[in-house]
């Protein structure tokens, strides 16, 4: 793999997990890394607060870049406006949302299968003469090549890097990814191409084909959050390690989060969905007393007993 790739590492957009609380928290811990929001989207007519609110112009305008999810150039343009009023200058169109709402609604993968939407969208881009766009997108809906539907389109826009996921939006995130049609599409693409999908560890990074400039990880970088910073470092933590850094960054954003957040529902609501990513990459039950918390005394309680019986889980 190319030596730059060490400088080409992304954090994917997660909905609800790679958050503004959390990316400050993981750039306190593992700094240096380049995140991707999850998507601003219009909602009601408007550009959806909640997404804008989450945009943080004093910490995350040197290493953000808002993802927004559009079915054309009105929509585009809205929700660039909106980014570049919070004093951002880069955007990532999102082409790769894989759930049905968004598709039925021409977003996301959508965009992949429709060359005619894509390239009023890519006329809008140059516009903006000052902004530096980029493209998230999956390898189609329900097929593997259905990418080449819009290559074309794609090779014209004016975008630094396409980031592509090896898996159609039907698959999710379940299944195997398709590393030749990845390959075929980075072959095919005339910008630089950055890998996504399955990067949860240094060895998976440094297997990823030359073909790829970079590499952007989600769930590995949540579950690892020192993934991109062993890489740069060239240095490994074991699996105790990892789960000590992943409970240290849920404690630093629990305590984040409990100044803005009302009540126990509203707090779990926000940390547990990392511990359900989390059990899958641990012994079964491990976390199960966790996942059952219904109020932060329990929450705290079970915690405390997790991380004491931390060395006997077989890590």
């Amino acid at each position: 793999m190319p030596e730059q790739i060490k400088y080409n590492c992304l954090v994917a957009p997660l909905q609800g997990l790679t958050t503004g609380a959390w990316r400050r928290v993981h750039r306190a811990m593992f700094p240096g890394a380049t995140y991707v929001t999850p998507f601003l989207r219009i909602e009601r007519g408007d550009v959806r607060q909640r997404d804008l609110n989450d945009l943080d112009p004093e910490s995350d305008v040197e290493d953000t870049i808002p993802q927004v999810i559009a079915n054309g150039p009105d929509e585009f343009s809205r929700l660039v406006d909106a980014a570049l009023e919070r004093g951002f200058n880069r955007v990532n169109l999102n082409a790769g949302c894989p759930h049905p709402p968004q598709i039925s609604r021409h977003r996301g993968s959508a965009l992949v299968c429709d060359a005619d939407r894509l390239t009023a969208i890519a006329s809008e881009m140059a516009r903006y003469g000052d902004v530096t766009f980029s493209l998230k997108l999956r390898l189609g809906i329900d097929a593997a090549d259905q990418w080449r539907e819009s290559i074309e389109v794609i090779n014209s826009m004016p975008i630094e890097w396409v980031a592509i996921h090896g898996r159609t939006a039907r698959q999710m995130y379940k299944g195997d990814i398709d590393i030749e049609a990845m390959e075929q599409f980075a072959q095919a693409c005339a910008h630089p191409v950055i890998y996504n999908g399955n990067i949860n560890s240094v060895g998976r990074i440094r297997a990823v084909p030359a073909d790829f400039a970079g590499v952007m990880a989600g769930r590995g970088v949540v579950t690892r959050p020192s993934l991109f910073h062993e890489l740069s470092t060239d240095t490994k933590v074991d699996e105790q390690a990892r789960v000590r850094d992943f409970v240290e960054m849920l404690n630093r954003l629990a305590d984040v989060l409990s100044q803005r957040l009302q009540g126990d529902s509203q707090l779990l609501s926000h940390l547990l969905p990392y511990w359900q990513l989390m059990a899958d990459t641990l012994p079964p039950r491990a976390v199960k007393e966790i996942l059952k918390s219904r109020t932060m005394a329990k929450y705290n309680a079970a915690l405390a007993r997790f991380t004491t019986q931390l060395s006997h889980l077989g890590l």
